[in-house]
């Protein structure tokens, strides 16, 4: 099972799931976070996955956003756009 595999075994198919396992810089993240701390912490690394799977999915909600990679979002330029819809985010879960 490779390394990946780990941790998406734990998380449930569905548009998240299809956002995570499209964007490479997300599947990067966890791979890095698996190595760092290993196969035992990879429900919350894949629940971390899912955190910014969620915010990617908030973000693309703006048409001029929406084919953009989480590394592409991660320009200064957009900055404005990341921090509004965070919070938003953030509200919708209180």
């Amino acid at each position: 099972m490779t390394s990946d595999a780990v941790v998406i075994d734990h998380m449930r198919f569905g548009t998240i799931f299809d956002v995570v396992t499209s964007d490479a810089l997300i599947l990067r993240f966890g791979a890095a976070m698996l190595r760092r701390s290993g196969p035992t912490k990879s429900k919350l690394i894949a629940q971390r996955m899912r955190q910014m799977g969620r915010l990617k999915m908030e973000v693309t909600k703006n048409p001029t956003l929406a084919s953009l990679s989480v590394l592409d979002l991660l320009a200064p330029e957009y900055f404005d756009d990341i921090r509004t819809r965070s919070c938003t985010l953030i509200l919708t879960l209180i």
